[in-house]
């Protein structure tokens, strides 16, 4: 009787999931340096530090949002299109240049904003211009350098390079804040991780070089690079990044004047308990997805562009809705594991509701998306404005009242609102499908995990770390399997316009 093998079968199972296995054991890598960072910054850092630190982050974001990502998203669209035509390397000597300019004035405007209104607290000026610089630039080369790989389809490089900076990163700033415990010293050694990942540059630079096409193919739908496009393109981001800064991070600024430093640490540490899972999925995920997504939308109208979209919806945003609901429930055990004894107080109180605005944040980001399908993201302009306005105006008004729960409502009034419009307006823009009813199932078969998540913290409302770390091993295991059914699902019109 012949012998049948069955590793030809077995093959065929993995092969297609090798891609999103290499990424999540990349991720994997990166969170629990995320997570390492966290436990360490709260015990070694006072909150009044963090408070500080997370201002510097504040700036720095806003120039990087405003200024340079509407470029470097404009870089990814056209990528594959451009290295098909074989002028991506003069498109990415032109990327580079414009990030140190960029950099350079950020530098320049941030010493100004230093030494006038100290808008960084417990940094002197020389340092914010220092930090400010070599995020700029040390970023947004990392960022290109990862995507390349990625959209190549080179995925271990990917997973090398993320995993050098998130880990080099938090070495070297525990080095030298333990031989210097200062603001600077820390934030010093966050940037040395971007440096070193920037290595990854000269790899992918030879592989672009490299590429040689005898027919250059023309395409209908082609993307150009011209000054003219790429304004037209990033203008529309450029706006609503600043409006959405305005929304997500302007919060810590006015905080402060309100409590107090030490309680924007406190704060912003504990929304970050929520927000980092959050980023870690949507990381994930968009690496996963998004090489389908892009080479999907070469050369396609608007057909083309809805029925890339709706898969991406399909896939993306159930997960989106578990991981959400699943911080709220296990925020207490959450917190007991990765935060220091001063900051779990604060995490109590808010990062339940936290993981609900960055899950409603996360959501509207679809709204990208579709702007990145039809190269157009004017239709963001309007969800972004209400955000700018509503935040601030709820965070001043209602943290005047009480300033801890007044801050989460504010944030989550300006959260809720936003999203709500941006699927209003998604509806005008394309004929694209929100998938609710997928969501829906995604959330019925987690609650018995929220369940038991929230049994185990009413019978034990002060857990031990061993306690705390059992539920979370237990939950996480079972909420990553339901996850991988929904990731894993077929079909792409399973939803209802809302």
């Amino acid at each position: 009787m012949a012998r049948v093998s069955i590793a030809p079968k077995i093959h065929s199972i993995i092969k297609p999931r090798l891609p999103l296995l290499v990424i999540l054991l990349g991720r994997i890598g990166i969170a629990l340096a995320g997570v390492v960072t966290v436990k360490v910054s709260t015990v070694l850092l006072q909150p009044d530090q963090l408070g500080s630190i997370s201002q510097l982050n504040s700036l720095v974001n806003l120039f990087n949002m405003t200024l340079v990502i509407p470029v470097t998203h404009y870089i990814t669209r056209g990528f594959l299109d451009w290295y098909d035509m074989r002028s991506l390397a003069k498109h990415t000597r032109e990327y580079i240049s414009y990030i140190f300019v960029v950099a350079f004035a950020a530098m320049v405007l941030s010493g100004i904003l230093q030494w006038q209104v100290d808008i960084v607290k417990g940094f002197s000026i020389s340092a914010v211009m220092l930090l400010v610089f070599v995020n700029l630039f040390a970023q947004p080369v990392n960022a290109f350098c990862t995507t390349g790989f990625n959209l190549f389809g080179e995925r271990k490089k990917n997973v090398f390079i993320t995993n050098l900076v998130a880990w080099s990163s938090l070495g070297i700033s525990v080095l030298w804040f333990l031989s210097n415990r200062s603001n600077l010293s820390w934030s010093l050694g966050q940037v040395s991780g971007f440096l070193a990942g920037s290595i990854s540059f000269f790899f992918i630079w030879k592989r672009i070089q490299k590429h040689d096409v005898v027919n250059i193919p023309q395409y209908e739908h082609r993307i150009s690079f011209t000054r003219k496009a790429v304004f037209a393109f990033s203008w529309p981001i450029l706006f609503t990044s600043g409006l959405w800064w305005v929304q997500t991070q302007s919060y810590r600024f006015i905080l402060e004047k309100i409590q107090g430093l030490s309680t924007v640490g406190l704060f912003a540490t504990a929304y970050a308990l929520a927000a980092m899972p959050i980023m870690l999925y949507e990381s994930i995920v968009t690496q996963y997805l998004e090489p389908t997504f892009f080479g999907e939308l070469k050369n396609q109208g608007k057909d083309g562009q809805v029925k890339a979209w709706n898969k991406y919806a399909f896939l993306y945003l159930p997960g989106m809705a578990i991981v959400g609901a699943y911080i709220a429930f296990a925020t207490p055990f959450l917190a007991r594991i990765f935060l220091g004894e001063q900051y779990r107080d604060m995490a109590i109180k808010i990062t339940g509701w936290a993981a609900l605005i960055e899950s409603m944040r996360s959501a509207g980001g679809m709204m990208f998306q579709l702007g990145m399908a039809k190269v157009d993201n004017r239709m963001a302009i309007i969800p972004a404005v209400a955000g700018a306005i509503l935040a601030p105006v709820g965070v001043g008004f209602l943290g005047s009242i009480k300033p801890v729960e007044g801050t989460i409502a504010g944030l989550f009034i300006a959260g809720f609102v936003v999203l709500i419009v941006n699927v209003i307006f998604s509806f005008r823009v394309l004929p694209v499908t929100w998938p609710l009813r997928r969501i829906l199932y995604g959330l019925l078969i987690s609650s018995p995990v929220f369940a038991f998540l929230g049994a185990c913290y009413y019978f034990n409302s002060t857990p031990s770390f061993l306690f705390s770390f059992c539920v979370l091993t237990i939950s996480a295991i079972a909420v990553g399997g339901i996850l991988a059914i929904v990731l894993l699902g077929k079909g792409e019109k399973t939803g209802s316009r809302v």
